[in-house]
């Protein structure tokens, strides 16, 4: 399984690769682009996350387009924090099915 974490600049990149390695017993790319040609070679893309969802939200946004194009065609997303509230808000603007949903995984975290 191929599995890379996109480092935008926000979350803790070098705990989420060891994590990741750990349970997947293989190397763990960290991609500081992210475009067409380098997300077809994944199976798993890892969005760290980070408290303030202004922030993903405009650090992500240029990415948001190939990371759909990419889980239109079997790319499974690993989303940390406010990831989730990323992905609805834009998701919730297209219609996709029931079986799109089933490949994105969401960590939520809470404080307090």
């Amino acid at each position: 399984m191929r599995i890379a974490i996109l480092n935008y600049g926000v979350g803790n990149i070098f705990s989420l690769k060891k994590a990741f390695e750990n349970v997947s017993s293989q190397e763990v790319r960290v991609l500081n682009q992210l475009n067409r040609y380098s997300i077809k070679s994944l199976d798993i893309l890892v969005l760290p996350g980070v408290g303030h969802f202004s922030v993903v939200s405009k650090r992500l946004s240029k990415y948001k387009d190939v990371i759909l194009e990419g889980i239109e065609r079997g790319l499974g997303i690993f989303g940390v924090c406010r990831l989730t509230m990323f992905f609805c808000k834009t998701v919730s603007k297209k219609n996709f099915s029931a079986d799109f949903f089933k490949k994105i995984l969401f960590l939520q975290t809470h404080s307090g």
